[in-house]
């Protein structure tokens, strides 16, 4: 519908999603992402036949947290339009995909919203001794859940997000 109207485009895939190459992990941030989609606005910008003053963005899913800070970092945005994208910070949208993760494999609902909390403490605090207070718990009950990548091996990765400085793009 866009190219009906007369509107370039064009699209991005998170590196290693899609065509794209590369790879995004969680130790990508939204920061990073969005300096991706501030380069090809960039880039945009130079081709003869468009008008730098009628760029917008387009996303759903994370884009919801990612065209925002795209924005704060480019002049040269003119509007964005999300679709189907989060209505609460990262931590909180993962929180619930776990969780919900935790429940489809029978994991009682009241030790589900335990892991769920020490997981909030061990993405957000930049404490290091409420991170490894969280660390411990995961040690003594492991988070499995191989849908997302997570086995019994869990805790041993998340040590790896330490030192961990929060910044906006995390909230």
């Amino acid at each position: 519908c866009f190219l009906d109207s007369g509107v370039a485009y064009f699209r991005v895939d998170k590196p290693g999603s899609g065509d794209s190459r590369g790879t995004v992990d969680d130790e990508s941030t939204f920061v990073q992402l969005a300096r991706i989609a501030v380069d090809g606005v960039r880039m945009l910008r130079t081709h003869p036949a468009i008008d730098p003053a009628r760029i917008g963005l387009f996303g759903s899913s994370q884009a919801g947290y990612i065209m925002p800070i795209a924005i704060t970092q480019s002049e040269g945005i003119a509007f964005m339009i999300g679709s189907s994208c989060p209505a609460e910070n990262s931590i909180e949208q993962w929180n619930y995909l776990l969780e919900q993760q935790l429940l489809c494999r029978r994991v009682p609902p009241e030790k589900a919203r335990e892991m769920m909390g020490m997981f909030a403490l061990l993405r957000s605090t930049t404490d290091s001794v409420q991170f490894a207070r969280a660390i411990g718990y995961f040690d003594r009950n492991p988070m499995v859940v191989p849908s997302l990548g997570y086995d019994s091996s869990f805790s041993r990765k998340a040590r790896t997000w330490w030192p961990r400085t929060i910044d906006s793009s995390d909230e």
